[in-house]
């Protein structure tokens, strides 16, 4: 009796025996699978752009050959204001240079 209750369930929905269990591993994997992507975007979005061991090495003062070497290339340049970024993340590392060059100001903007 109980065999053919399934059978008829699996002629009025159209679907084959078992089908809810195998959508509800699949919205399952789904789910799990959006926690992991959004996990991994929060833990993006809160790195700082550099290294802060380098960035403490920075010091007032130094060239921009000398802050380069250290931090690397700029992300963007606007006039004597260097900004380090990282894409999908708010954390900015600006330097500021005075008109000969030397590094006057560092921004780090959590």
């Amino acid at each position: 009796m109980r065999e053919g209750r399934l059978n008829l369930e699996s002629r009025k929905s159209g679907f084959p025996v078992g089908w809810r269990w195998k959508v509800s591993k699949v919205v399952a994997a789904a789910v799990v699978l959006g926690v992991v992507v959004l996990g991994g975007l929060m833990w993006q979005f809160e790195r700082p752009p550099v290294d802060l061991a380098k960035l403490g090495r920075i010091e007032i003062g130094m060239s921009q050959a000398q802050v380069e070497v250290i931090l690397g290339a700029p992300r963007t340049i606007h006039g004597q204001q260097w900004t380090y970024a990282r894409s999908l993340s708010w954390p900015l590392v600006q330097v500021q240079f005075d008109a000969s060059g030397k590094l006057d100001r560092i921004n780090y903007d959590r």
